[in-house]
């Protein structure tokens, strides 16, 4: 690529991945910028250009990732372009503007030395449309930037530009002439040319008014001759348009009308397709590229079309549809078109089709059985296959409309099995149609099934995960598994349940259970849920503790029994009794223990307790142990006397 020669070149450098990394701005003319080591200045500009009106990209890379920009001191002309012809007589001028201007002023003249501008304004922005007409003719145009103060900065180059508003005349038509008839589909038109440089557009229609859609138009033709090949024969007319270079469009020229009278061309067949067979008993039939003035359609269930079934004059026409109520029976058909044009016939090939209405054999279905309870979410399908059926397909929904089946496939005329893919749990209905190679479709019966792989999971209520229980027979609860038939218990002193105590069943709806006498120990226990198809889910697994034994008594140290102190708050001390969880204190002015003076709990690591003051009177006291599982063990009953 050569340089451009400009008075400050901007060198952008972009990496392997064509992302730009830097940018020269080297303030010097071409030739001196291989001989800079280092740049005089750098600037890396981003973005869209178009905001800088002073900048103009010189050139741009192939994958349009680099440009390289030009700094214009003077203005640069955009459009009209050097030597540009319009039909626009008030175009718009545009240029790039200059780093140090404030203002344009747009110089146009029909003469090069701009001795008497056509226009000349002053302008803040860097584009212009005049408010005049510009008269036919050449024009020059050049721009002049000033600065704030009203200095010039100087002139950009001049260019020129035609304005061309006069569309060129009419052509005359040659070839056909007017009124002429042909006696072939394919025609060459040609007409005048009524100046240089100009493209035609060409118009045929089956109306003299033109009236569209109109059978044939182009408006892009170069040369003024033009080939057409017409459909079919008929009465047609046809005018011719000049365009020139700018896009004036002349006035169209005289319509001349055309009879085409080629002789019958056999047309090309091409539905209902040969040899196809078809449930339609009111079949359309289709052809293409006969012609004729007429086209006679021969339908017989004899090849030798002695007697059709349709026998059908139709015009100048390419399709027919059987009506209703001349439905063709179920056989085998011949069928052909026949262009005529007056006393000359032209019969296309004959092609075959098969009616054929009746359906194939019903499948019977086998299994599933209807309303089957299935725990596997693939299911085997079976069924007999349906006679004279080409395929059958089996149609597998969760709703019984089948408007939208989670697996619908196809198999062939002997297969009668199918496996499913994954069904989550839900109610299905499934059915195998059989269709023959027509299409008729016969529909099976319609049977379902569920698809239950899951059962509620329970969970234990009481006794609560962890309980201590001071009795052997257990009450046990639980909440129901939703969707269980059953439930089992079990419990075991083996967290394993590898030999439980107890294996006990219930009903869906039963959630309770008393067991039977349990040795103290640990246990654990669990539900079971359980439907009918053996889908099972089981709780999680709770612990509980049976403990009869009470704990040992504590033994009583202070005050002794049966002695009498002065002191009104004496220290109470014990030894704690062995397995108690938590110890009770008792002081009673009674040996009932009916008059409570004292009366609290105290952990196991206490074993004295020192009362507020005492009133003088006989006390009787004594200290119970507590396990756990809420066993009692009472300590012997001492007495001692507070007096002051």
């Amino acid at each position: 690529m050569s340089t451009v020669d400009i008075p400050e070149t901007l060198l952008v450098f972009v990496d392997e991945n064509n992302n730009l990394v830097g940018a020269w701005l080297i303030e010097a003319v071409s030739a001196e910028i291989a001989a800079r080591p280092t740049p005089m200045a750098i600037h890396v500009f981003e973005g869209d250009m178009e905001g800088i009106d002073y900048l103009q990209i010189a050139y741009t890379s192939s994958n349009g990732l680099v440009k390289v920009l030009k700094i214009n001191y003077l203005p640069s002309l955009k459009s009209p372009a050097e030597g540009a012809r319009t039909n626009d007589n008030t175009p718009e001028f545009r240029w790039w503007g200059t780093v140090d201007s404030w203002k344009y002023e747009l110089w146009v003249d029909n003469n090069a030395d701009f001795g008497s501008p056509e226009i000349r304004e002053n302008v803040l922005l860097t584009t212009y449309t005049p408010s005049i007409e510009l008269a036919d003719g050449a024009y020059s145009w050049r721009i002049m930037a000033f600065r704030s103060d009203n200095t010039e900065v100087g002139w950009s180059p001049s260019w020129t530009f035609t304005v061309d508003t006069q569309a060129p005349e009419s052509p005359q038509l040659r070839e056909p002439g007017d009124n002429i008839e042909l006696n072939t589909l394919q025609t060459v038109f040609a007409w005048t040319e009524p100046e240089p440089n100009v493209t035609y557009g060409i118009q045929i229609d089956d109306e003299a008014s033109f009236s569209p859609p109109y059978l044939h138009e182009n408006s892009g033709i170069g040369e003024n001759t033009y080939t057409y090949l017409f459909p079919h024969n008929g009465t047609y007319y046809w005018r011719v348009q000049a365009f020139d270079q700018v896009g004036n469009a002349g006035e169209w020229s005289d319509v001349y009308r055309l009879i085409i009278r080629a002789p019958p061309k056999a047309p090309t067949l091409s539905a209902p397709a040969d040899g196809v067979i078809t449930n339609d008993n009111t079949p359309s039939f289709e052809w293409a590229e006969g012609n004729g003035d007429n086209y006679r359609l021969l339908v017989d269930n004899d090849n030798g079309f002695f007697s059709p079934e349709v026998d059908v004059l139709l015009g100048i026409a390419d399709s027919y549809t059987v009506a209703d109520e001349n439905a063709l029976r179920d056989d085998n058909y011949s069928w052909k078109v026949v262009p005529i044009v007056g006393a000359n016939e032209n019969s296309s090939s004959v092609w075959t089709f098969i009616v054929d209405t009746k359906p194939p054999g019903q499948a019977m279905l086998y299994l599933p059985t209807d309303r089957s309870l299935i725990n596997d979410p693939t299911v085997d399908f079976e069924w007999t296959v349906g006679l004279e059926a080409d395929n059958h397909r089996i149609e597998i929904d969760n709703d019984a409309d089948f408007s939208s089946p989670v697996e619908k496939v196809w198999y062939g005329p002997t297969d009668n099995t199918h496996t499913s893919g994954y069904l989550s749990d839900d109610n299905y209905s499934w059915r195998v149609v059989t269709v023959d190679s027509a299409g008729n479709e016969n529909f099976s019966p319609i049977w379902t099934f569920i698809i239950k792989t899951v059962v509620g999971k329970p969970s234990p209520y009481l006794p609560a995960d962890g309980t201590f229980i001071n009795q052997s027979t257990v009450d046990f609860e639980w909440t129901i598994g939703s969707g269980a038939d059953s439930h089992r218990i079990e419990i075991d002193n083996d967290p394993d349940f590898s030999s439980p105590e107890e294996n006990v069943g219930y009903g869906p709806m039963d959630n309770t259970h008393t067991s039977g006498l349990l040795a103290d120990g640990n246990y654990s226990w669990r539900i079971w849920a359980i439907d009918n198809l053996g889908n099972k889910n089981v709780s999680s697994v709770w612990m509980f503790v049976v403990d009869t034994t009470p704990p040992t008594a504590a033994t009583l140290h202070a005050p002794e029994n049966g002695t009498t102190t002065s002191d009104n708050a004496p220290t109470f001390e014990w030894t704690v009794g062995a397995g108690a969880a938590e110890q009770r204190l008792l002081i009673s002015v009674d040996p009932n223990f009916s008059q409570l003076k004292v009366d609290t709990l105290l952990d196991i690591w206490e074993n004295t307790y020192t009362p507020s003051p005492l009133a003088d009177e006989n006390y009787w006291w004594k200290v119970i142990a507590i396990d756990r599982a809420g066993n009692e063990s009472e300590s012997p009953v001492w007495t001692f006397t507070v007096q002051t």
